[in-house]
């Protein structure tokens, strides 16, 4: 439905590149504010590392992950969107509305992608306030931005922004060796835990069924043929853009500047190292599968697609 009744509208090639501009600089920017607003938490050890250690993972710190997307034009040609279009921004539960419940009610014997039990339109589903940011050109808001924003549903499910939003989740924050590290356990019994477990299995058919990946003809095929490496880098930059947003305060409304009273921005910057990693893994051609989904490999400098 956000292929064809949003993305379908003010679709428009940019002026010019578009990376640097609504990701990269924007990171640097959102760290920093997060650094100037709680800076014993987020703090120059953690912030300049080269690495930061998640869950026993080393991992590029985003300095590192920064300079890596940076110092490559072939990486850079791979990530630009081919257009920018209408993008809903914000599609989380608040912003959509089904106006008919009772297909979601009933009991099915079999549910698969290929023979969906209902539709869209049955559902009387509705995207309220499509807004997208809008990417700016000479100051001036383009109206339109990357589609692939999106994919917020797996923001909220594969990426845990469910459960980091509502702190459902126990985080150590420790230093090994000089290296940041953390460790960060989601809890068994969330009131997410049983919607999202093994949800991951479905990646693959919900995006064949959305965007029918299986079609020679199909369009994302021409429009966006890097799209699961765009789509983890997209989803690493919208939570490393996050941590200024969901500082939290105590009962007397008191910004309090430590690990565990802000354990929330900091578990999505790990989100967001995690998944800028991914991106960079597939780029680089050490991830080739990912759910279910070939990735693409990139060989030459007009980065033509050879898939494994």
């Amino acid at each position: 439905m956000l292929r064809d009744k949003v993305h379908a509208h003010r679709r428009r090639v940019p002026n010019g590149p578009t990376i640097e501009a609504s990701y990269l600089t924007k990171i640097e920017s959102r760290l920093a504010l997060a650094a100037s607003t709680a800076p014993l938490t987020f703090n120059e050890q953690l912030l300049s590392a080269e690495h930061v250690i998640i869950n026993g993972r080393w991992l590029k710190n985003v300095p590192a992950l920064l300079c890596a997307y940076r110092e490559s034009d072939l990486f850079a040609r791979v990530l630009e969107p081919r257009f920018h279009s209408l993008v809903m921004g914000d599609t989380n539960a608040e912003t959509i509305k089904i106006g008919n419940t009772a297909p979601l009610l009933r009991r099915y014997n079999q549910v698969s992608f290929e023979h969906p039990p209902f539709t869209a339109e049955e559902l009387e589903l509705r995207f309220l306030d499509p807004r997208a940011i809008g990417f700016h050109e000479n100051g001036i808001d383009s109206g339109a931005d990357d589609p692939m924003y999106d994919n917020k549903p797996w923001h909220n499910s594969l990426g845990n922004y469910d459960q980091i939003h509502g702190e459902h989740f126990d985080l150590e924050f420790f230093f090994s060796a000089g290296t940041p590290a953390m460790r960060i356990q989601f809890h068994e019994h969330s009131p997410y835990a049983a919607s999202y477990r093994g949800i991951a299995r479905y990646f693959a058919e919900a995006m064949n069924r959305a965007w029918r990946l299986d079609s020679p003809n199909s369009e994302i095929h021409e429009s966006d043929p890097y799209w699961v490496i765009r789509f983890a880098f997209v989803m690493g930059t919208h939570f490393m853009a996050m941590p200024p947003f969901h500082f939290s305060k105590d009962q007397n409304g008191v910004l309090v500047d430590g690990v565990q009273h802000q354990r929330r921005p900091l578990a999505l910057y790990a989100e967001g190292v995690k998944w800028l990693n991914l991106a960079l893994d597939m780029l680089e051609g050490r991830v080739t599968n990912f759910l279910g989904v070939v990735v693409p490999r990139i060989r030459s400098r007009q980065a033509r697609v050879h898939v494994a």
